[in-house]
């Protein structure tokens, strides 16, 4: 079943809460997120942090690119673009 969303995930080396951006397009709308490493930790970072309208896709500015989702993200993506 084709759900029409895409999701591409971004990963900085730097040493900060927010390590991870995540893309996801849903309906032609591209809606960005932030994760650090453990996002269900009571210190852990999952913050919604724009749209398209606010945002255009800057790879470089996110960090490099992934070619998977690391596991410890599936669930709060998977959470986080079901409506």
């Amino acid at each position: 079943m084709k759900t029409g969303k895409r999701v591409f995930v971004y990963k900085t080396d730097a040493e900060v809460m927010d390590k991870y951006t995540v893309a996801a397009t849903i309906a032609n709308r591209r809606y960005f997120f932030a994760m650090g490493d453990d996002p269900y930790s009571p210190l852990g970072f999952n913050l919604f942090i724009g749209d398209s309208r606010q945002y255009t896709e800057c790879s470089k500015c996110f960090g490099r690119k992934l070619s998977y989702i690391p596991m410890h993200l599936v669930r709060a993506i998977k959470e986080r673009i079901t409506y």
